[in-house]
């Protein structure tokens, strides 16, 4: 009896030791280093993290959050350097889908749907883009479309409606020319230095001729000809617009954003830009001048009449954090009811989150936006190439779009440079192949 006695004091005292010692691991200092990206998308974004770090922070004293934010032109570069030592931030930012997937397929990211709860997650939206083997490895913060903004001045000027919603190509290229003919340039844009211009245009107007996202994969692995009508006729289409002067006549001088800027110095009618360009224009131009439309109906396929929102940049844990709850945590808390009104607050833009009311969006110029973004179908189609194919191909096509090559040359480089992939990843091209 009296050994049994001495054998619960001892079970006792390990188990008050082990309420000790846990208690005392829940207060050590935790430092969670974050490389973000967002600003580029979403002006303002950056002094809404400061904000929501302090907040946080406050609330879990023993844990700072040191954020980093990320260059455009370094975002995939620097974090597949940091993968390859396996050092490097807690969490991270990517374009959604193929950026973040192929860091999950190298083992650089954990999945997020393990660290946080699937009743939290059913709130999150677009999680379908960085869906891989049954998990979600990405969270999604904000949804950020790419409308065609125009200047409801010079289409007055132009004898154009000023509240149009152009539903055909054919009306928005007799609009181009009309705008032409009234002596002002009906689009800017940028293709130089590999801009963005070529991917955007694929993305905006490539998508329409497509009955799925498969068809890309297809074309991607090899299993059909990315040569085709398909895939091409887009690119016969900006070349011609650029001929017949429908764009700057230095947009092959341009970077992307030197071009989009022409659009707020009233240089241009139209521009093609992100939800955070238009709240950025329209506070420069005065709300009453700015028009939005999805991009006018181009293509054949069932994607026609897809919008192109998407998360844009993800969030995900990277594989050799020491820390993957807390970071789950605190991607968590940017989910929070106040996080998601303040985001918008500070930038514009909607959250990619059920439970931001999109009902006390009272402008309305911002509530077309959210409209549009809320769509019942959204593709971003350069979610779904591999990295190679865009950063090789597509902008480098664009900038020889713009500099007034023939849509052939354009179309050969792309073609070559998935022929290059396909040769030099075997491996990722199988999981291009099964990858469903």
């Amino acid at each position: 009896m009296r050994n049994k006695g001495i054998l619960f004091v001892l079970l006792l005292t390990l188990l008050l030791s082990t309420s000790v010692v846990s208690a005392q691991s829940n207060t050590d200092p935790i430092k969670l280093t974050f490389w973000w990206w967002a600003e580029s998308d979403a002006p303002g974004a950056n002094k809404w993290m400061e904000e929501t770090v302090g907040l946080y922070e406050t609330e879990n004293p023993n844990i700072k959050v040191d954020v980093i934010p990320q260059s455009t032109s370094t975002l995939i570069s620097a974090f597949t350097t940091a993968a390859m030592s396996k050092s490097g931030p807690d969490i991270a930012s990517q374009w959604a889908t193929i950026p973040v997937l192929s860091q999950v397929w190298s083992g650089a990211v954990l999945p997020i749907s393990d660290y946080v709860s699937e009743e939290e997650m059913s709130h999150w939206l677009n999680t379908n883009e960085n869906l891989y083997d049954g998990k979600v490895w990405a969270a999604p913060l904000y949804l950020m479309g790419i409308p065609l903004v125009y200047n409801r001045a010079l289409f007055e000027q132009a004898g154009l409606d000023p509240d149009a919603q152009f539903e055909t190509w054919e009306e928005f290229l007799e609009a181009c020319e009309k705008l032409k003919t009234a002596g002002i340039t009906p689009l800017g844009a940028g293709g130089a230095k590999a801009s963005a211009f070529g991917a955007w245009m694929f993305a905006n107007i490539g998508v329409q001729d497509l009955d799925s996202v498969d068809d890309i994969k297809d074309a991607v692995v090899g299993r059909t000809d990315y040569k085709s009508e398909m895939h091409t006729r887009w690119i016969y289409e900006i070349a011609d617009m650029i001929k017949k002067g429908y764009f700057n006549d230095n947009i092959g001088s341009l970077g992307m954003p030197e071009g989009q800027d022409l659009f707020p110095q009233e240089k241009v009618a139209m521009a093609w830009g992100t939800d955070g360009n238009v709240a950025a224009w329209a506070k420069a131009l005065g709300e009453e001048k700015i028009g939005v439309m999805m991009t006018p109906k181009f293509g054949k396929g069932k994607l026609a009449d897809a919008y192109n929102a998407t998360q844009s940049t993800s969030f995900f844990i990277t594989s050799w954090s020491k820390y993957p709850q807390e970071a789950a945590d605190f991607i968590q808390f940017l989910h929070k009811e106040d996080r998601l009104n303040s985001w918008y607050e500070h930038t514009g833009v909607v959250p990619a989150d059920s439970r931001y009311n999109v009902e006390q969006i009272t402008n309305p110029l911002q509530k077309k936006l959210a409209e549009f973004n809320l769509s019942p179908l959204n593709v971003w189609l350069e979610n779904f190439i591999p990295t190679q194919m865009d950063m090789d191909g597509l902008r480098p096509a664009g900038s020889l779009l713009a500099s007034g090559m023939p849509a052939e040359e354009a179309i050969n480089l792309i073609s070559r440079t998935l022929d290059l992939w396909r040769l030099q990843n075997p491996t990722e091209v199988k999981t291009f192949e099964n990858w469903n």
